[in-house]
């Protein structure tokens, strides 16, 4: 996914970058027939999962700025499990598109 860059889903649709994108916006781009925005649209439906982390992240900042090394280690090791699920289903989905997509040709 290294050639999507970021705003390019918001110009696609539109929108200013500022502007949150909604589901139905994320569906439109799920069905272009181009394949660049649908990747794009696939990003952006699967990082709008990635949003409750960010208050994850907070508090493990504030757990390490208070300084309870033990608790934020603890933090640290969920979060990275979180994500690292988050990053093998994303990869899972690209190999069954992937091989679904050879099948057919």
């Amino acid at each position: 996914m290294e050639d999507i860059k970021k705003g390019a889903f918001h110009a696609w649709l539109g929108k200013s970058e500022g502007e949150p994108i909604t589901e139905e916006d994320i569906q439109k781009g799920l069905a272009s027939d181009d394949e660049h925005v649908r990747k794009m649209a696939e990003f952006a439906k699967n990082s709008k999962e990635w949003h409750h982390e960010s208050v994850n992240e907070n508090s493990f900042i504030n757990t390490v700025l208070s300084k309870d090394f033990s608790a934020a280690g603890d933090m640290f090791k969920k979060m990275m499990s979180e994500k690292m699920s988050v990053a093998l289903q994303a990869r899972r989905i690209e190999l069954a598109q992937s091989l679904y997509k050879n099948k057919a040709e």
